[in-house]
């Protein structure tokens, strides 16, 4: 029977041959999960014979990983702003960039007080969720078309406490709103990729991210264009609206948002130093 230390090389060799980018960081993850070893049994126990049960789970989560599906989607969850979340078919897998809106909202935000917060397109919830933790005396509302993510958002409001101070509901943007709910601040991570842009992602994102949570339309911005349709209609006076945006849209961007009569005040860029994410208020200079 294989040991420990033997599958792991193994395993990491199977994901070379299918030329996976970190295939040492994501055998030992896969191994480790597969195996349901922790990270001192990875050291201390290397010489340890493992299961059929175990090298059958390893071996299915490697083919998984070599076929092009991602680590997060094979275990079920991400890490997020420092925070486990839970994940499925039905949600955009969250990425390291969108931390980058959580950072512009927290540079804004005061640490105290009542915050009402508005997450359109929530997903698997990590935005608003992220941010109620971070602001303890904020209150949310997030809404997904998807069914299925609305299930995923509600499970990890419960996993990390916070279902007394959050609503998840289903329906297009404002949809489920009423007409006089209104927020201090809106967020949103919206499908920002031009659909000829979908076949040149890489296999983890085009063939595991659900396609809606993708495509924004021939423009890239056509969730935008509805979004910004009634954006004033649900954001306080003196409110802000952050949204993260694609690689080179700040321009046709900020020209919608001007021709919705409200203004980009600030934008931010992420670790890469690319433009990641625009702050948007009412209302002209």
């Amino acid at each position: 029977m294989e040991t420990l230390d033997e599958i792991q090389r193994r395993m990491r060799r199977t994901l070379e041959a299918a030329r996976i980018e970190n295939p040492v960081l994501d055998a030992r993850i896969l191994v480790r999960q597969g195996g349901n070893f922790s990270d001192s049994d990875l050291i201390t126990m290397g010489q340890t014979p493992l299961s059929a049960q175990q090298i059958e789970t390893i071996e299915k989560f490697a083919d998984r990983r070599a076929a092009g599906e991602p680590v997060s989607r094979i275990l079920g969850g991400r890490e997020f702003y420092g925070r486990n979340f839970h994940i499925t078919p039905d949600t955009l897998d969250p990425r390291p960039d969108t931390e980058t809106l959580i950072e512009a909202v927290l540079k804004k935000a005061p640490k105290q007080g009542p915050l009402r917060i508005l997450d359109l397109g929530t997903g698997s919830g990590c935005i608003l969720i992220t941010l109620l933790k971070e602001l303890p005396d904020a209150t949310g509302v997030g809404i997904d078309i998807n069914h299925g993510a609305i299930a995923v958002s509600r499970e990890n409001a419960s996993i990390h406490g916070l279902e007394s101070r959050v609503d998840f509901r289903c329906g297009s943007w404002f949809e489920p709103l009423a007409a006089e709910e209104s927020f201090d601040l809106i967020v949103s991570n919206p499908p920002y990729i031009p659909e000829s842009d979908i076949e040149s992602l890489a296999v983890e994102v085009r063939n595991h991210d659900p396609l809606a949570a993708l495509s924004g339309g021939d423009s890239g911005l056509e969730a935008y264009k509805k979004i910004l349709t009634d954006l004033k209609n649900h954001l306080v006076c003196g409110g802000r609206a952050l949204f993260e945006i694609g690689r080179g849209q700040e321009e046709s961007l900020s020209r919608l948002v001007r021709e919705s009569n409200m203004r980009v005040v600030e934008s931010y860029v992420d670790m890469a130093g690319v433009l990641r994410v625009v702050e948007i208020a009412c209302g002209e200079k």
